[in-house]
């Protein structure tokens, strides 16, 4: 954040003009990315092949949910309660800024209520999502600022007694 301001300022000081600034800040968000190591200054979906992953329910069908075949998938093999978690390990830190859930082939299986931690060190845990419902056969799309990760936690915070929670495939979107 403070080599991004100073990025802007210096870019500000040189191009003044109005009609320059949109330009500008262009360039303050090109040198930021490059001194960041950032290739990109699009976010992009994250090769999810490698990363480890866990649950506290059906841990052995938890890789389902990132092995690219959407005719898979993982669920909890029991009723949705609050506690139930998923967790994904990138084994080395990315910056996040999306995450998406697809659950579309169950329209029952999608989360009641679920919220979202990252973590860079599996002790130490942010919040980035509060606790967001998803709709019924759709794909939910989790968007947030952009934060450093190695560990994704997801919790779902509420139940259903008559209905698994189902993951197909997760998306990961960021640098």
């Amino acid at each position: 954040v403070v080599i991004c301001c100073a990025c802007w300022a210096l870019v500000v000081a040189v191009h003044p003009a109005p009609a320059e600034r949109k330009s500008s800040l262009w360039y303050a968000a090109v040198v930021t990315a490059a001194l960041l190591g950032i290739a990109s200054i699009s976010p992009h979906k994250l090769d999810l092949a490698g990363v480890r992953v866990s649950s506290n329910a059906n841990p052995s069908a938890a890789w389902q949910a990132v092995d690219g075949d959407t005719n898979t998938r993982w669920d909890s093999a029991a009723p949705q309660k609050p506690g139930l978690e998923y967790n994904l390990d990138f084994e080395r830190t990315v910056i996040l800024n999306r995450i998406d859930l697809d659950t579309a082939r169950s329209p029952g299986g999608f989360a009641r209520r679920v919220k979202i931690e990252v973590s860079t060190d599996g002790k130490t845990w942010s919040e980035v999502v509060a606790s967001a419902g998803t709709l019924p056969g759709a794909e939910a799309h989790y968007y947030f600022s952009p934060a450093r990760v190695r560990q994704i936690r997801f919790v779902l915070t509420a139940s259903d007694p008559s209905a698994y929670w189902s993951i197909y495939e997760i998306g990961a979107y960021g640098w």
